[in-house]
C-alpha cells in the first residue's frame, strides 16, 4: 500500500515549482505549462510556487493516507497530509534559502517520507 502510495506521489510533474520562483522567466514558455496537471495546480495556488509545491505534496499523498485511513480505522492520519505538505515546501525553501543545492531538498523530502511512513504505522497499529 506505502509502495502505490509512493508512486502516486511521485508520478506527477514537479518541474516547474520546485525553484519556488527562482526560474520564472525561463519557465514562462515551458511546454508544460499546457498540460492539464500543471493548469489545474496553477489554477487552485494562484500563481505561487509555494502554495503549489503545499498543493502537489498534499494532495497526492492524501490517497494513500485515506487509504490508510480507511483501512485501519485510524482517521488521524489524514493530518498528516497537510504536515507533509509544509515540509516538502520547507524541504524546497531550505534550499532557496542556503544555497545548498536540490539534492538536499531531496534528502529531506526522503526522509520526511520516511518519517510520515513511520507515523502512518505508528498511528494504525495502535
Amino acid at each position: 500500500m506505502t509502495g502505490i502510495g509512493f508512486l502516486i506521489w511521485g508520478a506527477p510533474g514537479w518541474g516547474l515549482w520546485f525553484d519556488l520562483h527562482e526560474d520564472d522567466a525561463k519557465q514562462k514558455d515551458d511546454p508544460r505549462r499546457d498540460t492539464a496537471f500543471v493548469k489545474f495546480i496553477d489554477a487552485i495556488s494562484f500563481g505561487s510556487d509555494h502554495v503549489a509545491m503545499f498543493w502537489r505534496h498534499g494532495l497526492f499523498v492524501a490517497p494513500y493516507l485515506a487509504v490508510v485511513a480507511w483501512a485501519y480505522a485510524a482517521p488521524v492520519v489524514t493530518l498528516f497530509a497537510p504536515v507533509f505538505a509544509v515540509l516538502g515546501v520547507l524541504a524546497y525553501a531550505l534550499k532557496k534559502l542556503s544555497g545548498l543545492g536540490n539534492r538536499h531538498s531531496e534528502f529531506a523530502i526522503g526522509a520526511f517520507w520516511w518519517a510520515l511512513v513511520l507515523a502512518v504505522f505508528l498511528s494504525a497499529s495502535g
